[in-house]
């Protein structure tokens, strides 16, 4: 037998060994308690710049320090904008200008909201209208129908209770397809989770579905109804995604790992936006103006209004409104949006009070770190040499809630296969106190996060844009940074990550094995099923798994939904991999009532357990079978 050969018994009970050792035991509990050590991070600067030079200089160290390829910034007042452009393009070299375009993710929301408030004002559309009668097409389904429905100020809000979208609703393959169809596409997200009205829950099925309500309520395609609205009377060169293809000035997204595809859309309403930072200072200075620019009334000032209206009563500081969410800086209220795509991340913010703005546009999608020290610094501009205002009406944060957000929490925003599958595993941390401050850990990283406002928290002596807390009956979320994290159990916690090491475990194993198996099988028949499959059915199996993900991280897409040799090999080994660890078990089993001996039979049963565990993960994360597809 060759499992009873010297040099792999060695190597089993190094295995077994280092499994029951104080050192495996000290990395779990490392692992599981996710302890890390804050990071020293200087505090940034944001005094105001003498001059334009002195604030370009601030910007190019910012963007220098994070790597960020290209970065365009302005600020505005009711009459002048300061705008910048720094870096490059993309790989071609070409300067960043302000009139170059980035794409914006979510700050398209706002021009949803305007081109909403606007049929608001007019009473085109009934701001209290219900989307069953409006449009009874969408196929939503509302477990409360009877009684709260879903109606229009609910949408913008995200205050309809809709489900989160996922990769695999936001994204697709056929581009140019009508808004319904995109809209249905997504039919798992349509479902209505929570009671409409009660409570804000992002979801990018919202106003993707005000868009299309703005498209029946105009009898034009949304496209057209910005450019007539916003694009033409504004002189921007802006488009809803890029129908006559990528222009010379557009810029390119990037990753840790270099340059990235504009992914298309399924709705692209919700983020397909691209625009320059001269340009979206134009709408923030016809904001602003209260719908006014160049003494051209663009919007009445009732769209404005209902865009900047809190969705009900209860509605205070931070919150979504109607395309836009309230945030207080020192006492003055501001109204903000930021966007995030892979690539891509931008963010603009406006307070009608001080009668000023700023916005910052990035075209590297994992410089959040960047993208706060910029909104910093550019706030800081605007705010200089104020008096002192009266306080923005908050959701207080009762000392009793305090202890509350101790605790583990898990990382609930949507990933792209295959990181989804590990985010539910390994998107965990732990929030405790530290000394006078919190300390948010996750896998590798500790945040410091010190004295909250009840709409910010600072990490590291950075004013983080969107970070905040949010206390309801189902718990304590934790919003920052463009992740969501929730509040969940510890067991959980515990065991997610008992599966992650578990799956591991069985890998190193199978790696571990498989060269003894290979030097091992001239030494028995190879159509001896009893000693063949107990041996073989465990490692092909945990080999599948490997393959299958090592597959979905190096295939691009939109490859992913494109028929090819990659594409098929994934949608062949989506099926093969749990299909293969269910057989792997079932020859596992069998092996032990063949009477095989245990050093066979409980490797098997470990390796083959381990690539069950992992393909009931696949199949949990909508990587089985022709869900794959979907990507």
């Amino acid at each position: 037998m060759f499992y009873n050969a010297p040099p792999l018994k060695i190597a089993l009970n190094s295995v077994q060994g280092f499994f029951l050792s104080h050192s495996f035991r000290q990395i779990l509990i490392f692992a599981v308690a996710l302890v890390a050590t804050p990071a020293a991070a200087d505090v940034i600067d944001t005094r105001p710049r003498a001059s334009d030079d002195d604030l370009r200089a601030a910007l190019e160290d910012i963007r220098e320090r994070h790597g960020v390829p290209g970065l365009a910034a302005a600020v505005f007042d009711r009459d002048s904008i300061r705008a910048f452009g720094l870096g490059e393009l993309g790989p071609s070299g070409n300067s960043v200008t302000p009139d170059t375009r980035f794409r914006v993710g979510e700050v398209s929301i706002l021009f949803t909201g305007m081109a909403m408030g606007a049929l608001v004002a007019d009473g085109s559309i009934p701001d209290t209208g219900e989307l069953r009668e409006l449009a009874p097409e969408i196929d939503l389904q509302n477990p409360w129908a009877a009684e709260r429905l879903v109606r229009v100020a609910d949408l913008l809000a995200h205050r309809a209770g809709l489900g989160t979208a996922h990769f695999r609703d936001v994204y697709t393959t056929s581009r140019g397809q009508p808004l319904l169809a995109g809209i249905n596409s997504a039919f798992r997200a349509l479902r209505v989770e929570y009671r409409p009205g009660e409570r804000e829950h992002f979801s990018a099925l919202g106003p993707a579905i005000a868009a299309y309500l703005v498209e029946k309520g105009t009898g034009f395609p949304y496209e057209k109804v910005l450019a007539r609205l916003f694009f033409e009377p504004l002189e921007m060169s802006a488009s809803v995604g890029r129908p006559s293809g990528a222009l010379p000035a557009d810029a390119v997204g990037h990753s840790s790992t270099g340059a990235t595809s504009a992914l298309p859309l399924n709705f692209v309403t919700a983020g397909g936006l691209w625009i320059s930072a001269g340009d979206l200072a134009r709408v923030g200075q016809m904001l602003l103006n209260r719908g006014r620019f160049a003494d051209h009334e663009i919007l009445k000032v009732e769209a404005i209004q209902w865009l900047e209206a809190p969705a009900n009563d209860a509605a205070l500081v931070p919150g979504f409104r109607h395309g836009v969410r309230a945030e207080a800086f020192n006492g003055f209220l501001f109204y903000t949006q930021t966007g995030a795509l892979p690539g891509f991340l931008a963010r603009i913010a406006y307070s009608p009070d001080l009668g000023r703005g700023y916005l910052v546009l990035m075209n590297h999608g994992n410089a959040r770190e960047a993208l706060a020290e910029a909104d910093a610094l550019l706030r800081g501009q605007i705010m200089q040499a104020l008096p002192a205002a009266p306080p923005v009406p908050s959701p207080a944060v009762e000392a009793a809630e305090i202890p509350s957000l101790a605790g583990w929490y898990r990382n609930t925003n949507p990933e792209r296969p295959p990181r989804a599958l590990y985010q539910s595993w390994l998107g965990v941390a732990r929030m405790d106190r530290c000394a006078d401050a919190w300390c948010f850990a996750t896998i590798g990283k500790t945040a410091v996060l010190e004295a909250f406002d009840a709409s910010r928290l600072r990490e590291a002596g950075r004013w983080y844009p969107g970070w905040e807390i949010q206390v309801s009956e189902t718990g304590v979320s934790l919003n920052g940074a463009s992740d969501r994290w929730q509040r969940v159990p510890g067991w959980q916690v515990a065991g997610a990550m008992f599966a992650a090491v578990f799956v591991i475990a069985g890998v190193l194993a199978g790696l571990v094995l498989l060269p003894a198996w290979i030097v091992s099988l001239v030494r028995w028949p190879i159509f001896d099923f009893h000693e063949l499959l107990p041996r073989l059915l465990p490692i092909v199996a945990i080999a599948a798994v490997v393959a299958f993900q090592v597959l979905l991280f190096n295939t691009g897409y939109p490859a992913l939904g494109v028929v090819g040799p990659a594409s098929v090999a994934i949608l062949v080994l989506s099926i093969a991999t749990p299909l293969l660890a269910l057989l792997a078990l079932a020859a596992s089993a069998a092996g032990v009532a063949w009477g095989l001996p245990r050093s066979v039979t409980l490797p098997g049963i470990f390796i083959a357990s381990a690539a069950a565990l992992a393909a009931i993960a696949m199949i949990a994360n909508d990587l089985f079978a022709f869900q794959t597809w979907n990507y």
